[in-house]
């Protein structure tokens, strides 16, 4: 009940029954890429099934360039008075647009890059004096955050959808799958073009193991 997202969100603050949130993410999916910010989409999906919460989400374009030039559509679809009692933006970047909707409580969450990129975690610093609610997807991703800001830190990992990931034999898999029964096999679960996630570390594992690598990519959901 100490937490500043907390204390928003529970409808009695206000005397009335609806939180309304607003989710802003910069991983806004297209053809090429349909599974950027999947996981974005099923938390704010696991919170539109919880009675008296309305959720809505919007997606931007990813770079710095693309967040500054929403700004103005931002204001003109949400104006000055607050609407929502929390807004949640994904990502440090995206905490700068999100500062042009009003808002009771300003949360972010950050997922690794906005910490680990010498500039962008420039520019994430920044922006957390503006937040109420600075958090991290993991315990040990939160210990990156800088400043002041790390002592009031939570986490707030994003689930993973049980409908989609599920118990499966390895055989049935395999064949759902149009992979080899017996051969070992070995899976890099990212993109391989992205490299701060190491594809060439999993080429050399495989190379030396005489194993198979396979790499999601951009897999549809």
């Amino acid at each position: 009940s100490s937490c500043p997202l907390t204390r928003a969100i529970i409808p009695e603050r206000y005397g009335r029954g609806i939180v309304r949130a607003l989710v802003l993410s910069n991983m806004r999916p297209d053809p090429a890429h349909p599974a950027r910010g999947q996981f974005v989409r099923d938390q704010v999906a696991a919170l539109r099934r919880i009675d008296g919460v309305e959720v809505e989400l919007r997606e931007l374009a990813q770079g710095p360039r693309a967040l500054l030039a929403a700004v103005p559509g931002l204001r003109r679809s949400y104006g000055r008075a607050p609407r929502f009692d929390v807004v949640h933006a994904h990502f440090g970047l995206t905490a700068w647009p999100a500062l042009a909707v009003p808002a009771r409580v300003r949360a972010l969450t950050m997922h690794g890059t906005d910490l680990a990129d010498p500039r962008t975690r420039l520019l994430t610093r920044a922006a957390l004096p503006f937040v109420d609610l600075p958090a991290a997807v993991s315990a040990e991703l939160a210990t990156r955050i800088p400043g002041r800001a790390a002592a009031r830190a939570e986490v707030l990992p994003c689930g993973v959808d049980t409908t989609r990931f599920r118990p499966l034999s390895r055989a049935a898999a395999r064949a759902e799958l149009g992979l080899p029964r017996g051969e070992p096999l070995l899976l890099f679960p990212a993109d391989p073009a992205r490299p701060e996630k190491r594809h060439d570390r999993a080429q050399a594992l495989a190379s030396r193991s005489g194993t198979a690598l396979l790499a999601l990519g951009d897999v549809a959901p």
